[in-house]
């Protein structure tokens, strides 16, 4: 039997909401064992200022300090998780510390994720893998999405063609052929526009769409979807990768929050399906990961529009996976391939120029 790890997956995601931590015990290849998760909320005012910093509206060492505290927060995941495992520093190998990212632009090669690596591997007293993006961009890849190779590995049993979807604050796409292929990419926006929003209409005191009650009331403004999926990102072909801010153009202000809402599932779901039929074969099923995987508007509309192509979709978690914390588990095993020196990324997921390892290891 290959050489296990036992790995420690950290990630913060668009959401802003807190850290995803969670114990993988993984050979780098198809052995994936959850062992324990914790999610550590952050504070509203952190919160408030790390998207202060997103939007370019912090200046430089406050931006700094932010880093100094983000890494705080995920060093205390790392404690609680290693407690409720009744584990200790020394019974992990590594940490896949992903960051994170205030912007990112492919199309010009740049890509920035906070983290200080050092700090937390003095305040963990665990190796650790970080940088995740930029070896890959440095060959001309995308450096999104870097799940594709850990869905590949995860879903290895299922019936091919089949298809895993992230949907984040922007919404990722893997795609598994039956001789091999692996396609991946960015269809589009995710929940972000709409946590932007309930944010912003309820003055704070809502930060999501929860049970997906605003787009539940609401109805679709078929002009406005029209004029999103004209946006230029939707006539690329994959391989493509975006960045949350960058369909902040989708202009909703005139609509009440309820269609509001119910516009944004359309056009997320609308580009889902853009994306599904820009593959080489549809998938025989969808599987849906992530925060959006929780909205059940946005999971009807997908069935519907899916139905219409003969895709099932699935939530993972009827595979006995938890989608709250898939992709931190995908950073354990990335940051286990590191130690191996074996690829994170290759030309078909992120558009690289050849396969490659990637990632900084900090011990």
């Amino acid at each position: 039997m290959p050489e296990t790890f036992k790995s420690i997956g950290l990630m913060s995601g668009t959401s802003l909401d807190g850290v995803d931590a969670v114990l993988l015990e993984t050979d780098g290849e198809k052995h994936i064992v959850h062992k324990c998760a914790h999610y550590r909320p952050y504070t509203s005012a952190f919160r408030e200022k790390m998207q202060r910093l997103a939007m370019e509206d912090l200046p430089l060492v406050d931006m700094m300090r932010l880093e100094h505290e983000l890494t705080v927060e995920h060093a205390e995941a790392v404690s609680s998780l290693l407690s409720e495992a009744y584990l200790t520093a020394k019974d992990i190998d590594v940490i896949g510390f992903h960051g994170q990212t205030i912007r990112h632009i492919p199309d010009e090669g740049l890509t920035l994720q906070i983290g200080n690596a050092s700090l937390l591997a003095e305040k963990t007293g665990i190796p650790v893998v970080s940088d995740f993006r930029r070896r890959d961009m440095a060959v001309k890849g995308e450096g999104a999405p870097l799940a594709p190779l850990f869905h590949q590995a995860l879903f290895s049993g299922e019936e091919l063609p089949t298809a895993i979807l992230n949907i984040g604050g922007v919404a990722n796409l893997t795609w598994m052929g039956e001789n091999g292929e692996l396609i991946a990419g960015d269809t589009g926006p995710g929940m972000g526009l709409i946590d932007a929003l309930v944010k912003e209409r309820s003055n704070g005191m809502k930060l999501f769409d929860e049970d997906g009650e605003h787009a539940e009331a609401g109805t679709v403004d078929v002009q406005t979807v029209l004029k999103a999926l004209d946006l230029p990102f939707f006539s690329k072909h994959f391989p493509k990768s975006a960045d949350r801010y960058d369909f902040d153009s989708i202009d909703v202000s005139a609509l009440s929050l309820e269609n509001a809402c119910r516009t944004l599932v359309e056009i997320t779901a609308k580009t889902v399906i853009k994306s599904l039929k820009d593959l080489p074969k549809m998938p025989v099923r969808l599987w849906v990961t992530g925060g959006g995987a929780k909205h059940p508007v946005l999971m009807r509309c997908l069935k519907g529009l899916c139905q219409a192509e003969n895709v099932e979709v699935f939530e993972v978690s009827e595979l006995g996976l938890n989608g709250s914390f898939m992709e931190a588990e995908c950073f354990a095993w990335l940051a286990v391939r590191r130690l191996q020196k074996k690829p994170l990324s290759v030309p078909s997921t992120t558009g690289c120029l050849k396969a490659v390892c990637g990632a900084t290891l900090t011990a």
